[in-house]
This record gives C-alpha cells, sequence and structure tokens, in this order.
C-alpha cells in the first residue's frame, strides 16, 4: 500500500512513526479521564470503574486512530490511481505521435514523460532509467502496474509489452486503446450524474430533516416534563390531564444524548451509503462522514435553542 501510495524512503521508519504517534495519543486518550476529567467520571462512574473505562477509551482511540491512517493511505491510492486513469489516454495518444514522428518505442515513451502527466511521468522515467542498464524495456514496464493501483494501467501494460514485442502496428493500437478509454471514462461520468439526485436526496434527509424532527422530539419532551412538574406542585388535586399525571421515564438530557447518538449513526451510514452509490464501495464515502455529522449536530443545536425559544418561553 505504501508503494502504490507513492511514498518514498524507508517503509519501517514511516509505520514506526505512525505507530509511535498512535500509541502516543491513545495514551493520552487513558490518561485524561483519570486526571482532568476525574471529577466528571466520579460522578458518572463508581471509583473501580473508572480506571477500566480510561482503558476501554485508549484501546478504541487507537483503534480509531488506526483506522484514520489506513483510511488516509487508502484514499491516497485512490487518488493517485485515479489521476492516472485520467491522463492514461492522453499519455497513450502521445506515445503514439511520437512513434509515427519516427521515435523508437523506448524514446517515445520516455520523452512523453511530461510533468503534467504527475505520478505516471514519475514510474516512466524511472522504468526507462531501469532500462538503461541491464534490465530490458519491457521488463522494465512491468513496474508501472506494480507501483500504481490503477485497473487501466494493470490491463494496458500487458497489452504494451506484448504489441512491443510482437511489432507491428503499435501507434495504431495505443491510438484504439486511448479512445477506448475515453469513451469508458465517459460512460462511468453519466452514471456517477445519473445518482445525483439520490445523494442530493439523502443528505437532505440526513443533514436537514433528522435533525429537525430530534429537536422537535427533544423540546416535547421538555415540554411536557415542564407540565408534569407544574402539576406536581399542585396541591390541590382539582384536575386531571391524564397522561399528564403519570411520570416520564425518558429524561430530557438522555433523550439529547440519544439524539447525538443517533446522527452520529445517521451520518456514518449516510457516508458509506454515498460511497456505494457513486463509487461502489463504502470506504469511499467515510470521508464525507465529519462533514455530515459536523452539519447535522449544528443544525440540531441551532434548532434545539429555537424551538425551546419559541415553545417554551411562551409556556
Amino acid at each position: 500500500m505504501l508503494t502504490y501510495a507513492g511514498i518514498k524512503g524507508d517503509f519501517d521508519f514511516y509505520i514506526g512513526r505512525k505507530l509511535f504517534l498512535a500509541i502516543l495519543l491513545s495514551l493520552i486518550s487513558f490518561l485524561l479521564p483519570i486526571t482532568v476529567l476525574s471529577g466528571i467520571f466520579l460522578t458518572m462512574f463508581p471509583h473501580e470503574l473508572i480506571y477500566p473505562t480510561a482503558l476501554l477509551i485508549g484501546i478504541i482511540s487507537f483503534c480509531i486512530i488506526a483506522v484514520i491512517y489506513q483510511l488516509m493511505l487508502y484514499y491516497k491510492i485512490d487518488s493517485r490511481a485515479n489521476l492516472v486513469d485520467k491522463i492514461l489516454p492522453d499519455f497513450l495518444l502521445l506515445v503514439s505521435n511520437n512513434i509515427r514522428a519516427g521515435m523508437v518505442p523506448f524514446f517515445a515513451f520516455r520523452s512523453a514523460a511530461r510533468e503534467e502527466f504527475g505520478p505516471l511521468a514519475e514510474e516512466i522515467k524511472i522504468a526507462t532509467s531501469k532500462s538503461l542498464g541491464t534490465e530490458s524495456f519491457t521488463e522494465a514496464l512491468k513496474t508501472l502496474s506494480e507501483r500504481i493501483d490503477s485497473e487501466n494501467l494493470k490491463q494496458m501494460v500487458p497489452f504494451m509489452i506484448q504489441s512491443l514485442r510482437a511489432g507491428g502496428k503499435i501507434a495504431e493500437l495505443l491510438e484504439t486503446s486511448a479512445e477506448d478509454m475515453r469513451e469508458t471514462q465517459e460512460l462511468k461520468k453519466a452514471l456517477i450524474s445519473g445518482t445525483k439526485m439520490y445523494e442530493m436526496f439523502l443528505l437532505f434527509i440526513v443533514v436537514i430533516m433528522t435533525p429537525l424532527l430530534l429537536s422537535v422530539s427533544v423540546i416535547f419532551l421538555e415540554l411536557l416534563s415542564n407540565m408534569q412538574t407544574d402539576i406536581a406542585r399542585d396541591t390541590s388535586g382539582s384536575f386531571n390531564l391524564g397522561f399528564l399525571s403519570s411520570s416520564i421515564s425518558i429524561q430530557p438530557a438522555f433523550m439529547n444524548i440519544a439524539a447525538y447518538l443517533l446522527i452520529f449513526g445517521n451520518s456514518l451510514f449516510a457516508g458509506a451509503f454515498i460511497g456505494v452509490i457513486s463509487r461502489g464501495k463504502a470506504k469511499f464515502g467515510l470521508k464525507y462522514f465529519p462533514a455530515i455529522f459536523l452539519v447535522s449536530a449544528v443544525i440540531f443545536f441551532f434548532a434545539r435553542i429555537f424551538l425551546r425559544g419559541l415553545l417554551l418561553a411562551s409556556y
């Protein structure tokens, strides 16, 4: 994965540095409840459960940090592959034009590796540099698919190697392949644009409607609790309001916490569902989860304040 992500240098040092940072942050998460938040935790948990709870928080923090590192690496690999897929048809057309101009395939590939082609140009230069030594040019081209996780490139490299070994009209083959890739990219864009309406509808439900409905539920519970408190203060017993005279087992504070947990879960599943709709994998949508959760939580917070001022103040 580090090779596919284009990370250079010592891999052991890179992994060790990330692992050390994850352990350090999890240790902070373990010590924070015991030291800074000890007073709050004493009111929430018995004294003998503070250390097991802090240990559980530290382990969960380590797992979350590890997952975040893994996803960041995964997104970097995907971004690099998408960039190569986007520029690969232009690169093949440029190589084809160089061959038509009279260049041999080696120099046609090397001269086509321009800076605007990004990681593909870097890998082409590395492959052509290897072929200047004892390794053949066709064998050096195999390293392209081993360093970039692009399906188009993995399919194209064996085809180019076979064409170079067999000879023939290489320029026409490269042009045809480039045109096929462009047509496939256009079809993918059309499919993705066709799912935008579903994504917008899902975001409207999760980001706007769910926080508004939850805020109404919380404020209604607070209003009902206040009415029951007023009924309990009345000692005359001159009236009976049916269900208002019975106690409520769910407290507004608990409902408020449950609302945030529900928003968290909805945001997580909504991000994963968007990834499935747009890219076919849930991992691609998890990067939208923080933004969806933040916006939903903010809407819930301000909607609750607005409704409280509108309803409870008049009551």
